[in-house]
């Protein structure tokens, strides 16, 4: 009794030497196995016994095989040869990316967590050493190292950290090998993603932070930045300004103020923060 499958659809790659994969196993009478090499590899060949054919078809690498009940048909499957994939694509390789290569080494995820915590204490001179020693740790630190300042109210922090990001002579330090319009560039974008990018939590940027944590000189020094957006929404849809002294503490960074009495602190900072934007 004939089997309900289609025998013209019984396929069988070999795709390394010796190893069989996708093999069906199939229980109905076989006729004819023809056997389709390689392009390059010979010529295909045409089996009555099932086991012939497959140890051929073993033994070439990329063969296919397949059964027929019509001898033309099987003759004519074995004379094709199997063309190579990279042959079958009509595109042309890729290219290799260019990517400017820079005389500095990666930074490890210690040395990330150290300059953190350099920030978040206000050590502007060892962040400065260590920035010094390898530009990168400035480059490639995640949570943005303006967020990690502008949560701590470290203004000299903000500062040192958009004085290394405006600079030009530290991007050409990292790039030695970039012009100098791929510089400025490439100044300008990094620039404006530090002062930008929402963090992954509330989507604030650094101005955000400054603003709800009554920071006061953090958010002079991020409005007055020329690539700064004020009016950036976070999750919740509300701007920078929206979110003045939400969270100030009592440790909040007051500078002239010396008001002890926190409302009027708070009021006061508001006040100062909100002018600022204004300006």
């Amino acid at each position: 009794m004939e089997s309900k499958m289609d025998s013209d659809e019984e396929f069988y790659d070999c795709l390394s030497d010796g190893k069989v994969v996708n093999v069906v196993e199939c229980c109905i009478p076989v006729k004819y196995c023809a056997i389709a090499s390689p392009q390059g590899k010979g010529f295909g060949e045409v089996f009555l016994d099932l086991k012939k054919a497959q140890e051929k078809w073993k033994q070439l690498k990329g063969a296919r095989m397949r059964v027929f009940d019509d001898y033309a048909c099987a003759q004519q499957f074995a004379n094709t040869p199997v063309k190579n994939k990279t042959e079958q694509t009509i595109y042309p390789p890729s290219p290799k990316a260019d990517v400017e290569s820079t005389p500095y080494s990666s930074v490890t995820q210690p040395v990330l967590l150290k300059f953190r915590a350099l920030i978040e204490k206000g050590d502007v001179d060892g962040m400065r050493q260590m920035v010094a020693e390898n530009p990168m740790t400035l480059v490639r630190l995640r949570y943005n190292a303006l967020h990690v300042a502008a949560a701590a109210g470290v203004a000299d922090a903000v500062d040192f950290l958009l004085s290394r990001l405006n600079s030009t002579t530290f991007w050409k330090q990292i790039y030695p090998g970039s012009d100098d319009q791929t510089t400025i560039e490439r100044q300008k974008h990094v620039t404006d993603l530090y002062l930008n990018s929402p963090e992954l939590g509330n989507l604030e940027t650094p101005l955000h932070f400054a603003c709800k944590f009554g920071h006061l000189n953090c958010v002079r020094l991020l409005t007055c930045h020329p690539l700064t957006q004020l009016d950036v929404l976070n999750r919740t849809g509300q701007k920078p300004v929206e979110l003045t002294c939400f969270r100030m503490s009592g440790r909040a960074h007051t500078d002239s103020q010396s008001n002890p009495d926190p409302v009027s602190r708070a009021t006061i900072l508001t006040q100062s923060i909100r002018r600022l934007f204004d300006q």
